[in-house]
């Protein structure tokens, strides 16, 4: 009988150690996941990593939740009788279990989509970036284009200007030659006349000339015929 109390004893305390070590493990746990919770709470997250991260902390805060907390969940030593077999309680060991691979799993499942996400935010800065210098290029290369067709305009502008002072001058050219020529025609016109005038003046003198001597002639014959008489 008091070898069955001291063996019975012995495995009583080993008992309470286990239990006692069960109890400061799911202290540390529940330490763990409220830093882990702060430090959530304390990092700007994106919208998108919400849902993995909500994943994660429903899990453990199930686990925690005061209400589901009992003597069992929390690895409290039940008081038991001497006849009853003081089993482990499996279930919460299988929630420990579970709560950590689903933990392990989501935060898997949590790093990929954030390199994803920022690679894709990265790639859409360059895309941002790489838009504005196309507009900025484009609107400069729209108003080269203007310049070019205003300096192109303006350059057919003073082509015909410069064909119509060519013309111009061909045309005040071709007036000064006929002003010339008129000129030379007005001097030719006036000698001629000058010339036409002296040689009436001349033919009037030899028609007096000649009516002078036809009247000679014709008083002659009569003188003489009274002579001869």
């Amino acid at each position: 009988m008091g070898r069955y109390s001291g063996n019975h004893s012995n495995w009583k305390s080993s008992n309470l150690s286990r239990n006692n070590e069960t109890f400061r493990q799911e202290k540390q746990d529940l330490m763990n996941i409220a830093e882990l919770t702060d430090s959530f709470l304390n990092l700007s997250i994106p919208a998108m990593k919400l849902p993995f991260l909500g994943l994660a902390l429903v899990v453990r805060f199930e686990q925690c939740n005061p209400k589901r907390v009992s003597r069992r969940n929390l690895g409290i030593p039940r008081v038991v009788g001497r006849g009853d077999p003081p089993f482990p309680d499996s279930s919460v060991q299988m929630g420990r279990i579970a709560s950590a691979h689903t933990y392990e799993a989501t935060r898997h499942r949590e790093s990929a989509p954030v390199v994803s996400i920022e690679r894709m935010q990265i790639r859409l800065k360059l895309l941002e970036d790489s838009n504005a210098t196309l507009t900025l290029r484009n609107r400069d290369l729209i108003a080269e284009n203007k310049s070019l067709t205003k300096r192109s305009e303006f350059e057919l502008l003073e082509k015909d200007m410069r064909t119509l002072r060519d013309a111009v001058i061909a045309r005040k050219e071709a007036w000064d030659k006929a002003v010339e020529r008129e000129r030379n025609c007005q001097q030719q016109l006036a000698r001629l006349t000058a010339e036409a005038i002296t040689a009436r003046h001349l033919c009037e003198t030899r028609q007096d000339e000649l009516r002078a001597v036809m009247d000679t002639l014709t008083v002659m014959p009569l003188t003489d015929s009274s002579i001869a008489y």
